[in-house]
């Protein structure tokens, strides 16, 4: 199969990362995967992610790639099939004209992927829309019925990510860490700065050591001031985070196994890729309960970390306590939730389960929209 992906920017990010090893992984199975994106979505003085996992790179002038010219569409035609994603409705016209089978793959039900199923819900043509999570793929079901929509849960590389974190004691201070890029629309990052101050506050007057809040990963430059938005946000609750900035995906598992518990505050989700790494690794994980996270921390044999509400600070300190305060259920809830992630959401999984949907869309010629699946 010959397969072009399509991506508005290079930029770093969870929908990047898993084109990215889904290429690794269907090249390494014999298939040809390129990747096209837009001119104005490089050199954004971000960083990018590797390119070298495609077998080519297209960038596409975006007044033509707006307008459907001729290079588009010859470039288009030297595919079997197109896969996008974060694309609003007037880049995707052009695409959609080109006559290939095209897959939508949407990593949460707000924000762009409203936009993404009101346009299918109009008509859209579309072979099939996969979704990471079950909340989402329930949500675009109902909305138009008669659509192939396809669950492929994320899959990580479980073979990066070592045990120590369900093997070892305690920090000392220890960590409460959350991986993730710091923008304007991140609101969960004000909750875990609030968070740093409700637990280190009530450590300090209790006499224990003030567990360290630290986030790892940054803001683009020109977002640097929620840096300190975010710094003020912890002093005000009488406590302090730390920032590492941008660190590149070969040393999260360092940064992973230096922490004792992860938190993750978001108000919206997917499938975060930064929570599964983090079970992986064996860390107890605490986070709120929107998108896919629930299906990730329930389910038979015990809970896999814990769920909280959105902004019930309260009781998400005090699962991060209930964790540093008993290693051993830190230990239990980390192999659980490894055991979980090992079973489930490998990336030969999910590399398997998109051959499978890409083989069923071209074995039944469609060019248009599909089958709810």
């Amino acid at each position: 199969m010959r397969i072009l992906y399509c991506l508005p920017s290079l930029e770093i990010g969870g929908a990047e990362k898993v084109f990215h090893d889904t290429s690794l992984g269907l090249r390494a199975r014999g298939h040809t995967c390129s990747l096209a994106v837009p001119t104005i979505g490089r050199g954004r003085g971000v960083p990018e992610i590797d390119v070298d996992a495609w077998d080519a790179l297209h960038e596409v002038d975006a007044d033509c790639w707006r307008h459907g010219c001729g290079c588009l569409t010859r470039l288009l035609a030297e595919y079997d099939l197109l896969d996008l994603a974060l694309f609003a409705p007037e880049w995707r016209r052009p695409l959609a004209a080109a006559g290939r089978p095209i897959v939508h793959t949407i990593h949460s039900i707000v924000g762009w992927s409203i936009w993404y199923t009101y346009n299918f819900y109009q008509g859209e043509p579309v072979a099939a829309v996969v979704t990471v999570d079950r909340q989402a793929a329930a949500y675009v079901g109902d909305l138009w019925p008669g659509l192939r929509v396809r669950h492929i849960p994320n899959g990580i590389d479980v073979s990066k990510f070592g045990t120590r974190n369900a093997e070892r004691e305690t920090h000392s201070p220890p960590v409460v860490g959350t991986i993730g890029r710091i923008s304007p629309w991140a609101k969960h990052h004000v909750m875990f700065a609030r968070l740093a101050g409700w637990v280190q506050s009530r450590a300090r007057a209790e006499g224990r050591p003030a567990p360290v809040f630290r986030i790892v990963g940054g803001s683009r430059p020109e977002n640097r001031y929620l840096d300190d938005r975010l710094r003020a946000e912890a002093e005000k609750a009488d406590g302090e985070i730390e920032i590492t900035g941008y660190v590149p995906p070969e040393a999260v598992p360092g940064h992973l196994a230096a922490m004792d518990v992860f938190l993750l505050t978001s108000s919206t989700e997917g499938s975060p890729l930064a929570l599964l790494e983090a079970m992986v690794s064996g860390l107890p994980c605490v986070a709120t309960a929107v998108g896919g996270v629930p299906e990730l921390l329930l389910g038979d044999g015990g809970p896999r970390g814990a769920l909280v509400a959105v902004d019930d600070d309260e009781a998400a300190g005090k699962a991060v306590e209930g964790f540093l305060a008993d290693p051993d259920l830190a230990r239990v809830v980390g192999r659980r939730a490894r055991a979980y992630v090992e079973r489930e959401h490998t990336l030969g999984l999910m590399v398997e389960r998109r051959e499978k949907l890409y083989e069923e869309i071209l074995g039944s010629g469609e060019r248009g929209t599909g089958k709810r699946a």
